[in-house]
């Protein structure tokens, strides 16, 4: 996961990898060590990964008496890990909507080993853990519940999900398979007049609220996030270009989301932009590359509907356009990173159904408006009764 401080908060985004229980503790002993003042965890925005540090983050917040808050996306290692606060919140979902980030989830399952299910033996131990969590007074109904998320998971990504309450008739679903992911629901069960509040799982009512989002709603320029890395400065998570704004960018920047919601982002020559983080583009924001370069080799780019791509740049990483794609003169290359020379990124750029890619042609000018050089371009058909998916490898 990427931690960062912001005031008396830790955040904590994406996957829950090896050694992520160590950097949590290590940044909670430096912040106190520094005269900081740690309440609680916000985790947002994460897939789970290693039950391991999930169980070993969730130890040493309880034993800390830290709170826990979860926005977006919470699932697997990151539900145990949020499991373990002494109180329990959950902020307003103000956050892009792309896959599995969608909407406010919690998401609770069994362990498993190579994408297979573990077994009864080690999943028992999960369980006793989650069980040791919510303590003696927790509803035996809803132990039922996480006892069956652990047990009769089919596939890997089954999951027992807790939604928003106040957004969803239904707010707690549990998916033996992956088929909820493909929006396919006909064979999970339905809790009705459940909620994670009633289970007693999120134990503060109402929205916690979370401080490290920047809003930007006039004109600025240069690097908004100088922090990013400084273990113990306040360090903002969230970029968000609204409505109004104007975000000109000829350095590098970073941040674990920088999301264009209906402003604009500029980025120039000399800019670069984002290396780990998500990118988001949508509600009628455009992000403009003025010979600037997108880079996400760790993260992804994704232009949603209502959202724009145009300019002259280069793109480097993954992205996904579900909104227009308007190059002047754009290319798409492959690339390696200064500090992991030994890996090769090859770019994937995915022209989703819906999309639009609109291209100005100039009669006087034979300049392309977009290169894909040593890249895989990959874009899908739908024909109505099939669908095919085209991948092309090029080199320059």
């Amino acid at each position: 996961m990427d931690f960062h401080i912001f005031g008396d908060k830790i955040y904590a985004t994406g996957d829950v990898v090896a050694g992520d229980s160590y950097k949590l503790q290590d940044l909670y002993a430096r912040a106190a060590a520094s005269g900081r003042s740690i309440s609680g965890v916000v985790f947002r925005n994460s897939p789970g990964g290693s039950a391991i540090d999930g169980i070993e983050m969730a130890a040493f917040i309880r034993n800390n008496g830290l709170n826990t808050i979860f926005q977006g996306g919470c699932y697997s290692a990151c539900a145990t890990a949020f499991t373990g606060g002494v109180e329990r919140g959950v902020a307003a979902f103000d956050l892009p909507s792309i896959q599995l980030y969608d909407k406010t989830t919690l998401g609770y399952h069994g362990g498993s080993i190579d994408g297979v299910p573990a077994s009864d033996e080690i999943q028992q131990i999960l369980y006793d853990f989650d069980v040791e969590l919510f303590g003696p007074d927790a509803d035996p109904e809803m132990l039922q519940r996480i006892h069956t998320a652990h047990f009769d998971i089919i596939e890997s990504n089954g999951f027992l999900r807790y939604l928003d309450p106040n957004s969803n008739e239904v707010a707690t679903i549990f998916c033996p398979t992956s088929n909820w992911l493909a929006g396919d629901e006909a064979g999970c069960s339905i809790y009705k007049a459940v909620d994670y509040y009633s289970d007693g799982i999120v134990t503060q009512g109402g929205y916690q609220s979370v401080e490290d989002i920047l809003n930007i709603r006039s004109s600025v320029s240069g690097d908004l996030n100088p922090n990013y890395g400084d273990d113990l400065a306040d360090v903002y998570g969230v970029l968000r270009v609204g409505q109004g704004g104007t975000w000109d960018l000829a350095t590098d920047s970073l941040a674990d989301i920088t999301w264009v919601d209906g402003g604009r982002l500029n980025l120039q020559a000399g800019g670069k932009l984002n290396r780990n983080g998500l990118i988001a583009v949508g509600g009628g924001g455009v992000l403009n590359l003025d010979n600037g370069h997108l880079a996400a080799d760790g993260g992804s780019v994704n232009i949603l509907e209502g959202g724009a791509l145009t300019g002259t740049g280069t793109i480097f990483g993954q992205a996904a356009v579900y909104g227009v794609l308007a190059p002047t003169d754009i290319e798409l290359r492959s690339h390696t990173v200064d500090d992991r020379l030994s890996t090769f990124f090859i770019t994937n750029v995915i022209l989703a159904p819906g999309s639009v890619t609109a291209i100005s042609v100039d009669p006087n000018s034979t300049k392309p408006a977009l290169s894909v050089m040593d890249t895989e371009l990959h874009f899908v058909l739908n024909l109505g009764l099939s669908v095919l998916d085209y991948r092309f490898n090029t080199h320059s």
